[in-house]
């Protein structure tokens, strides 16, 4: 006889754009995993399902963490997938890029975020210059949710496969993002200025 059972497990997800963390409800039978929903949890009909969701996801935390390989779940091993994943990565130019700098685009890491693309990915002369890898193809995008500092900007760096366009956003949150955008551009300026002014003098 099959028994049938569920339980939350953390599983990683790899790409271009680095590693993401997700919880889900994974499907036992006789103790082996068989397969595992497609979203992340949590979700319930009722008030009290969400609590009891929520509960499971903080046990899924001691459990050891699982990644797919070949359609199955398997123990994830951080130094082996970061070795396998990175490969080298030669830039793109702008018109490669979904996404210009002062859009303003959503995405989750995990609760929703709204931000402006401050940056592209690195220009091809730049990344082989830097020897970059897969995981440097992101965007800089600037956020709202905790103040600037003297020594940048607040900002997350994400990868274009988990943004989406904003067509519709708060007058006041359009018009924080757009002079955080203008803000960063006249720092990018400046700092350009002072890098050609220090070429200048070597030479």
């Amino acid at each position: 006889m099959v028994t049938h059972t569920w339980n939350h497990r953390v599983i990683v997800e790899t790409g271009d754009g680095g590693t993401w963390f997700t919880v889900r409800e994974v499907h036992y039978a006789n103790r082996r995993i068989v397969g595992w929903t497609a979203k992340q949890a949590p979700g319930g009909g009722t008030a009290a399902d969400l609590k009891r969701d929520l509960a499971l996801m903080r046990k899924a935390l001691a459990a050891p963490v699982l990644i797919e390989r070949n359609g199955k779940l398997v123990a994830y091993n951080a130094d082996v997938s970061r070795t396998t994943r990175s490969k080298p990565w030669g830039g793109r130019s702008s018109e490669e890029c979904k996404f210009q700098p002062g859009d303003i685009v959503r995405y989750r890491r995990p609760d929703a975020k709204i931000g402006i693309v401050l940056a592209q990915p690195l220009a091809p002369d730049e990344a082989v210059r830097l020897g970059c890898d897969t995981t440097d193809d992101v965007y800089l995008i600037g956020l709202l949710d905790e103040p600037d500092t003297p020594r940048g900007f607040h900002h997350d760096h994400v990868a274009e496969g988990r943004m989406t366009l904003v067509v519709r956003v708060a007058p006041e949150v359009r018009t924080a993002l757009t002079k955080k955008w203008m803000k960063y551009r006249w720092a990018e300026r400046q700092r350009k200025a002072r890098r050609a002014a220090g070429k200048s003098v070597q030479e």
